[in-house]
């Protein structure tokens, strides 16, 4: 056979190992999203203090509503209240982002204050 068509049966072999290991490799990502998301659902059901009766009844009821607080406690479930309340975490992440700023475009005007009252101030 000619060696143009050895070399584009070699090129194509390699290429079906390489998509084989693509195709593992999508495999076990699909499998690790899949297992994240059980956890996922599992710490929400932990979460919510949720019998496996009660998980039943708010499935049936999510059917046809949207879950929301009222659905869990109309099953009997409650939830867990976080010890630090989100809007309070927000409202700290904001002031350290203001006074980052703040510092941070205060910081190249410094000098340059600093040389100007150095000019005002000098005997002329």
């Amino acid at each position: 056979m000619s060696e143009k068509l050895d070399k584009l049966r070699a090129s194509l072999e390699k290429e079906k190992e390489r998509r084989i290991k693509i195709n593992n490799r999508i495999e076990s990502l699909e499998r690790r999203i899949q297992e994240a998301e059980a956890a996922e659902v599992n710490e929400m059901v932990r979460t919510a203090k949720v019998t496996p009766e009660q998980l039943a009844a708010l499935l049936r009821q999510s059917a046809t509503t949207t879950p929301n607080p009222a659905a869990l406690s109309a099953v009997g479930a409650t939830l867990i209240r976080r010890t630090i309340p989100m809007k309070m975490m927000n409202k700290v992440c904001a002031l350290v982002l203001s006074v980052a700023l703040c510092a941070g475009m205060a910081a190249p005007a410094l000098p340059m204050a600093v040389s100007l009252w150095r000019k005002w101030n000098s005997p002329s």
